[in-house]
């Protein structure tokens, strides 16, 4: 249903830091949420969402001082829950803040101030079913990747959203197109590469040290070692970062069985991923031809949706992001998500149009989405 029909929930974000702040702006301004927005008056204000951490012994004083008997209250907090008076008009998320958590809560207050509750996004239905599995392999993502049956496609459509985001198309003269880039320096990912480029030069491991987290790069082992939760790690990986917190020092480590690790290239992969969320560094081309020069190891990387397929188009063909994203019939997201992350990985680099893009002969949309292509990709990448 378009925004301008449908009834909306006027939220107002009470006294957040920036960093919550600016990511629930995003949220509320995509096409993530149709049924609420944030109010430009105080006075229609019908939901208040605040931190909880930010008032500690005060919280239900404050939550008093603001809100009428009409109005709801989102509560966020980190590890442990507030323990307030019971009240059906104040709800509870966990931080790191989940898209699915966040819309399941919104639903519900839309439920309560409108009467009829409206039906649950069928997207969010899928989030507890299974995706079908026609694959007995233990490479199976990368099938599912490739998969083009209309069975799972909205399942597969809707778990491919924590990786791609949910930016709509824009047009290279249009009014939005600041919406898809990003300051790659205030990344973590950014940050992760300059840390390798600082112990291949010395020929030494290194720690990535911020106010509250340290990660470790093994340099002979080429492996990342960290002692932070999936959760605040994921936060990490798509929170802009201060970056006059961050330092990089050269240490004589020894693997510690007790951290979690992963892989140079899985680290780096997710960190961007999470980062870029369907969106590309500012200094990015839209117009320039993109080349996939080599390909990352794909049955150790978690993917999403077309990914192979543009890999594939971009191996043969090599093409713009917005004409990739024509050519596929595609959202862009998809292939700023996946330019982002293969561009950390240095596996592509962009040509100048004006190059000989007239001479390549362009195989058919249909070939690239066929299936029987990719079997000879993933027989090439299992040998």
């Amino acid at each position: 249903m378009n925004n301008n029909t449908k009834k909306q929930i006027n939220i107002e974000l009470f006294n957040i830091d920036s960093i919550t702040n600016s990511s629930l702006t995003y949220f509320f301004n995509s096409n993530l949420c149709e049924f609420a927005q944030i109010s430009a008056n105080k006075h229609e204000t019908q939901l208040y969402i605040l931190d909880a951490q930010r008032y500690l012994d005060s919280l239900e004083q404050i939550i008093n001082s603001i809100k009428s008997p009409h109005q709801f209250v989102i509560i966020l907090y980190m590890n442990e829950k507030p323990k307030l008076q019971k009240d059906n008009s104040i709800l509870y998320l966990e931080k790191p803040i989940k898209t699915d958590g966040l819309k399941l809560l919104l639903n519900e207050i839309y439920g309560l101030i409108y009467t009829n509750k409206i039906q649950t996004d069928k997207k969010e239905e899928l989030i507890t079913s299974k995706p079908i599995q026609t694959q007995d392999s233990s490479h199976l993502h990368i099938y599912d990747a490739i998969s083009h049956n209309e069975k799972d496609s909205i399942h597969q459509q809707f778990k491919a959203q924590k990786y791609v985001g949910s930016n709509k198309n824009i047009e290279v003269d249009g009014s939005d197109i600041n919406h898809i880039y990003i300051h790659k320096e205030k990344y973590l990912y950014t940050h992760l590469l300059h840390a390798i480029r600082i112990a291949c030069d010395n020929r030494t491991s290194v720690v990535i040290k911020n106010q509250s987290n340290e990660i470790y790069y093994d340099y002979s082992l080429k492996i990342f070692y960290f002692n932070i939760s999936s959760l605040q790690l994921q936060y990490l990986q798509k929170t802009p970062l201060n970056i006059s917190e961050i330092s990089i020092l050269k240490v004589n480590y020894k693997a510690n069985t007790q951290f979690k690790q992963s892989s140079q290239e899985r680290f780096i992969w997710e960190s961007t991923l999470q980062a870029s969320r369907g969106r590309i560094p500012t200094s990015t081309s839209l117009t320039s031809m993109t080349h996939m020069i080599n390909w990352p190891n794909y049955s150790d990387l978690p993917l999403f949706r077309h990914a192979i397929q543009i890999s594939a188009l971009w191996s043969v063909n090599p093409m713009s992001l917005l004409d990739t994203a024509k050519f596929l019939a595609i959202p862009q997201r998809y292939v700023f998500t996946l330019y982002s992350a293969l561009e950390a990985l240095s596996c592509i680099k962009l040509k100048p149009t004006n190059s000989s893009s007239k001479s390549h002969t362009y195989i058919k949309s249909k070939e690239i989405k066929h299936k029987s292509i990719f079997s000879k990709i993933l027989s090439h990448l299992f040998k």
